[in-house]
């Protein structure tokens, strides 16, 4: 029995580097994705702290009142 065994040509540099191109804009559009819900996360909870801020400070005042009396 004779086995045809056919050789694939490797491909050429610009193959390689449109591969790795296209897969470094992936990566990037992901962090870019993954960064940007990060910042609204942090928006949010800085919000959240700013409004616990000023009831803390509303309920000390009350509880200072409320000793007064």
């Amino acid at each position: 029995m004779i086995f045809l065994v056919e050789t694939v040509a490797a491909p050429d540099q610009y193959f390689w580097y449109t591969l790795s191109s296209l897969l470094a804009a992936v990566l990037i559009y992901i962090l870019w994705r993954y960064v940007g819900k990060t910042e609204k996360s942090i928006e949010k909870l800085t919000e959240s702290i700013g409004q616990l801020t000023v009831i803390t400070k509303l309920h000390e005042h009350r509880i200072t009142v409320m000793e007064e009396k």
